[in-house]
């Protein structure tokens, strides 16, 4: 059976907009960014042979924070829109009635 191949993009991100998923990455970046940092410091303690001694600079790990996540919320205000191509096979019977109407909707936009 022969197909018609129908591809359509679609626009998942505009630019210079921040949307609600946006901000919840953040808030896992300034989550995520000062827990590894501090595991790795540890992990630097260990490898050198001293004994972890687990005390965290707070305020600098706050601040760390925050700096991801306002980061994070730049990069994805600034960068280019984001589309994706949805590709549809179409049975050749279907994809005629389907471009006749496509062609009607787009003489009715013209007029």
């Amino acid at each position: 059976m022969e197909t018609l191949v129908k591809r359509k993009k679609i626009v998942t991100s505009k630019k210079w907009s921040i949307d609600s998923l946006d901000i919840i990455k953040s808030l896992a970046i300034a989550i995520l960014t000062p827990v590894f940092l501090a595991l790795q410091s540890r992990l630097d303690e260990v490898v050198m042979g001293a004994v972890p001694t687990f005390q965290l600079n707070w305020k600098q790990l706050v601040m760390i924070g925050i700096a991801g996540g306002i980061s994070y919320l730049v990069k994805n205000f600034l960068s280019p829109a984001k589309q994706v191509t949805q590709i549809e096979d179409i049975p050749l019977t279907d994809a005629k009635a389907i471009l006749k109407e496509e062609i009607k909707k787009d003489e009715n936009e013209q007029n």
